[in-house]
């Protein structure tokens, strides 16, 4: 009796001790999963401030503000690199620009939306291509502190050169139309005639495709430091103009009258108002050989949004020039763009 008894008391105090403590252990279990759940229990959130990338990659400093986070990334992999495309986890925006072979550059993702003193952790998203032109995708990691701080940062200055070479991306389209014969297409000639009279011929130059997000283009938006076409001249004259098209054309139907096959210019001869902005640079071949002048005001209003339709050339006199065409036989002689640009973030 006596020994039911003790195993009676001890089953009594166990049933007291949970009774009395073990909604304590039940809030404890409760809330570590609570934590757990939340993700303040994981062990990337002891670690310190990092950034990685792929290898070849280097993410070497980093700032993450209240919209923007801001990434100083090195190119180590020994080949330029066409960067299309980087976004970050939680922001809307993305970044893009070139790295040359071990250049390091600032990418600012815009779109953020940050509280100053949390914690910030997000992934990265890469879109790149190489020389092949095939783009691929890598993902990285960011952690650190939000902070206050400037997210603007200038890329570059990098250049680029446009010239027929068989590469449509460096594709030229050039031709002359003449008012004499003014439904008459000049677009397969291996020169560009330009004179005021006998005959009255203006020459057309695009460079159709400087703007993208290849290798070896231009940025849209980008700030052009310089802007240079150099033409080979055979035949020197007076002083010609040089204009930014308004409207559209096709080298291999485009005449006086018409623009393209059934459109016609607005003006004829792409030479007024409706087919020509007003201001003019002056061009001028005063003697045979290479002749450099300065585009950088046009391909800018092309980077600010205007659309690239090309230049239209008239002669201000009755002495004509001669020019060299994209379609001459010796490529370092046919037209030539030069652009030095920055990327500003």
């Amino acid at each position: 009796m006596k020994q039911k008894s003790r195993f009676a008391k001890k089953g009594q105090a166990a049933m007291e001790f949970l009774m009395s403590y073990g909604w304590a252990i039940l809030v404890v279990i409760t809330a570590i999963g609570a934590l757990a759940y939340f993700g303040v229990l994981n062990p990337s959130n002891f670690l310190g401030d990092r950034c990685t990338l792929d290898p070849g990659f280097g993410c070497d400093d980093f700032l993450v503000s209240e919209d923007a986070v801001t990434l100083a990334i090195q190119n180590g992999r020994g080949e330029v690199i066409t960067v299309s495309g980087i976004t970050v986890e939680g922001c809307t925006g993305s970044a893009s620009g070139v790295l040359q072979d071990g250049e390091k550059e600032n990418f600012v993702v815009p779109g953020c939306n940050n509280v100053i003193g949390t914690k910030f952790r997000g992934q990265i998203n890469v879109s790149y291509s190489v020389e092949s032109g095939i783009v691929h995708t890598m993902f990285g990691e960011l952690a650190t502190k939000v902070e206050s701080g400037n997210a603007t940062s200038v890329s570059g200055p990098f250049t680029v050169a446009f010239r027929e070479s068989g590469n449509e991306q460096n594709r030229t389209d050039d031709s002359q139309i003449s008012a004499d014969n003014p439904t008459t297409n000049y677009g397969a000639l291996t020169t560009i005639n330009v004179d005021g009279s006998g005959p009255h011929v203006h020459g057309l130059i695009r460079f159709p495709n400087i703007f993208g997000a290849s290798q070896g283009q231009v940025p849209l938006g980008a700030q052009i430091q310089t802007a240079t076409i150099t033409i080979e001249c055979f035949g020197t004259g007076h002083t010609m103009n040089a204009y930014r098209l308004l409207e559209s054309w096709t080298e291999s139907e485009v005449t006086w009258n018409e623009r393209s096959t059934g459109t016609a210019w607005s003006d004829v001869g792409a030479d007024g108002p409706g087919s020509r902005d007003t201001t003019a640079i002056s061009w001028l071949c005063d003697s045979a050989g290479s002749k450099n002048y300065d585009m950088t005001s046009f391909v800018q209003s092309w980077s600010s949004g205007n659309p690239n339709y090309g230049v239209v050339i008239t002669d201000s006199g009755n002495n004509g020039n001669d020019l060299y065409s994209n379609e001459r036989a010796t490529e370092s002689e046919r037209p030539l763009l030069t652009v030095t640009y920055t990327v500003t973030s």
